[in-house]
């Protein structure tokens, strides 16, 4: 298939339980007036039954085109046992570097809400990223994978998929569990020496860290233009308006948090509409 945006947003959607994100992610696309397309990449598997649900949701369409490539198998070595499996599913955004039908990508999670339009950040170098949580935690100082600057090649796919087990080596000894982020960090070693590489935290923002970044920084609210849902749980996860979410809104307004207050609504809007 041809396209005619050389440069597209992507977002990788590997089961149905995404869906009010990527509908939340197109309509702030759409908001800011970004001139760029989304690409929803999916894996093969899920290809009929993804498809299915995302035009009953009105989320495909000319401007929102999805892209579906060959699942992401990998083996685990009998020697190593992680915990918790909830991040593996996530290693076919790894795909995202074998899209060469495009000439460079804009990767982004499918929690997350842009505020600002950030179609200046194509012109950003390749593995251009954030240092997310950096703001509230000093010492992390790697790459957050949920967005990316990526000009997909066949080179980088392959080294993506041969750093998988050096990854899961690393991860194991370390005590913790393994991801796609983990994988985009062990390929690139030494990223974080790369100044050029690393994009303001506004880009990548945790919706728990909106008021940290704020304060540290000594910028305004309005200057985050990307707020990053992280966590297993997310806003629309058991639909949108319910008690809890409900219950955080006001804990929100009493205790005169406003602009999360704020966004919390747009986001489960943007979800449910």
């Amino acid at each position: 298939m041809k396209y005619n945006d050389k440069r597209v947003f992507m977002t990788v959607l590997t089961n149905d339980k995404y869906i009010p994100g990527v509908k939340a992610l197109k309509r702030s696309l759409k908001l800011v007036r970004s001139k760029h397309d989304l690409v929803i990449l999916v894996p093969q598997s899920m290809e009929i039954s993804l498809r299915s649900k995302l035009k009953r949701n009105r989320i495909l369409d000319k401007h929102c085109k999805m892209v579906v490539k060959k699942d992401v198998i990998v083996e685990y070595p009998k020697e190593i046992h992680f915990k918790d499996h909830y991040w593996f599913n996530t290693f076919f955004k790894l795909s995202v570097a074998s899209c060469e039908e495009f000439d460079k990508i804009l990767l982004l999670d499918s929690d997350m809400l842009i505020t600002n339009n950030i179609d200046h950040l194509f012109e950003k170098p390749d593995y251009s990223a954030v240092v997310a949580g950096h703001c509230a935690v000093p010492e992390w100082v790697k790459l957050n994978s949920g967005l990316m600057v990526i000009e997909p090649r066949i080179k980088l796919y392959n080294t993506l998929m041969d750093s998988i087990k050096p990854a899961m080596y690393r991860r194991f000894n370390e005590g913790y569990n393994i991801g796609d982020q983990d994988v985009f960090q062990e390929a690139y070693k030494d990223w974080e020496k790369h100044e050029e590489l690393q994009l303001p935290e506004r880009y990548n923002c945790f919706f728990s860290d909106v008021r940290v970044l704020v304060n540290k920084e000594g910028i305004n609210f309005k200057d985050i233009s990307v707020i990053h849902f992280i966590g297993e749980n997310k806003p629309w996860s058991n639909g949108c308006f319910t008690k809890k979410n409900i219950r955080q809104c006001l804990s929100f307004l009493r205790h005169g948090k406003f602009y999360e207050l704020k966004i919390l609504v747009k986001y489960l809007l943007l979800a449910a509409m």
